[in-house]
């Protein structure tokens, strides 16, 4: 009987320390599935930026090729020539 009674207990005994283990487990995964919750939001974040960066980039662009053309009409139609527009005195 007290060979019984002693597996009893033993048994008892690895059952609250796999209880434990399991607990300590789940903790784990519940901290595992908030940080990947956490990150898969910043990496949201960071695609709208780098979306948003992109459109800039592109307006940007639009602008600067505007500008050239007709920054080059303007040359085109005048007498101004760049070597003239950038000499000294010439903005005043």
């Amino acid at each position: 009987m007290n060979i019984l009674q002693q597996d009893l207990e033993d048994l008892k005994t690895e059952a609250m320390l796999a209880e434990e283990k399991a607990r300590k487990a789940m903790m784990e995964a519940a901290k595992l599935a908030e940080d990947l919750r956490i990150e898969q939001d910043n990496a949201q974040r960071y695609e709208a930026e780098r979306k948003m960066m992109e459109a800039q980039v592109k307006d940007l662009q639009v602008s600067l090729t505007h500008f050239m053309q007709c920054w080059h009409c303007m040359f085109l139609h005048s007498d101004i020539t760049p070597t003239n527009l950038l000499r000294k005195g010439s903005f005043g």
